[in-house]
């Protein structure tokens, strides 16, 4: 899979930003920890769950705000 890896001591991440930032995969040195099935790239069911980098957080925020850098930020349900 050809995407963005970031790495941090053993950790490693494959970000796809050809689909909207989802990650492929995370390992743990060699170990892999969570990883995308290369064969759902494409199909729609797999891009409607997988695991999305760019989100914050999953869920609803309380009062659908969120709090950053002092500043209170609208943040609804996506």
């Amino acid at each position: 899979m050809k995407g963005l890896w970031l790495r941090r001591g053993g950790l490693s991440c494959l970000v796809l930003p050809q689909y909207g930032g989802m990650v492929g995969g995370v390992w743990l040195g060699e170990r892999p920890v969570l990883r995308l099935e290369e064969g759902l790239l494409g199909r729609r069911e797999a891009l409607a769950g997988g695991i999305p980098l760019l989100f914050p957080f999953a869920g609803r925020c309380a009062g659908e705000r969120v709090l950053i850098d002092g500043t209170h930020c609208p943040m609804p349900m996506h």
